[in-house]
């Protein structure tokens, strides 16, 4: 059975693979999730694939975690919501320790998990009128996407804590300015210079640059796994808060 949620096309060393649910902010179900993971590793292990491109279908990039994941959870004892979280949370390692390197090409909004599935990725390219924000705290969550562990590695521990105790929303000229993202670039050239430089990429020595990856990651001298597990653990807690759960009602009656 093919993917619903995700589309992959091949093309000149490249892997496009776009979450295509724009109707729903391609916000992330837990089959997305797992279609998402299941894409990246198979392009990672695909000896024709030099260059990742991850992208949004239609006007976001993605808007987080879908909702239904949210009542899931909320629904759920700790032991399966930490079943939950830990299916969840394969996709950042997925994107984060793939060989291939892996761009991100950023539209319109990316927010909380989706944010975080763009910083996973080595490269990030936005269209100048994007915004990113670990949106967590607006529903009285902690980041579980690997956001503690990967915004202070971009952008310092100051900011990153502003950004996650705040919720606020970065655009893309700032974040390019701060070092959360790679470019900003005007969203009538972001097509086409990202092709440019994923086929730079692909047509790169991908040893060398699978090994590079490799020994950057390793001297940052702490384990992801370790931040997604008090990650996992830390918000299977907030799930019980009152906080989060009232938080959660006013943004549903929102969308009605």
């Amino acid at each position: 059975m093919g993917n619903m949620n995700v589309d992959v096309k091949i093309e000149n060393g490249i892997a496009f693979i776009t979450i295509n649910r724009p109707g729903q902010g391609n916000t992330l179900t837990l089959e997305t999730y797992d279609e998402l993971a299941g894409a990246v590793r198979e392009a990672d292990g695909n000896p024709g694939v030099g260059a990742i491109v991850l992208s949004g279908a239609g006007d976001n990039f993605s808007l987080g975690v879908d909702v239904a994941v949210l009542n899931a959870l909320s629904d759920e004892d700790d032991a399966e919501k930490l079943k939950i979280m830990r299916r969840v949370q394969r996709l950042t390692p997925a994107v984060h320790d793939s060989g291939t390197p892996a761009i991100a090409k950023v539209r319109g909004q990316a927010m909380g998990a989706g944010c975080d599935l763009a910083l996973a990725c080595d490269i990030v390219i936005a269209e100048e009128d994007a915004t990113f924000g670990e949106m967590y705290i607006n529903l009285a969550l902690v980041p579980d996407g690997g956001g503690t562990w990967l915004l202070p590695r971009l952008v310092g521990l100051a900011r990153a804590k502003e950004m996650i105790f705040t919720g606020r929303n970065v655009g893309a000229r700032e974040a390019e300015k701060i070092g959360l993202i790679n470019y900003a670039v005007k969203a009538e050239e972001l097509d086409e210079f990202v092709k440019r430089f994923a086929r730079k990429l692909a047509k790169g020595p991908s040893e060398a640059i699978a090994a590079s990856k490799r020994a950057i990651h390793a001297s940052l001298g702490f384990d992801m796994a370790e931040a997604l597990k008090l990650e996992a653990e830390t918000q299977i807690e907030m799930f019980k808060t009152d906080k989060h759960k009232r938080r959660v009602r006013a943004f549903l009656r929102a969308q009605k």
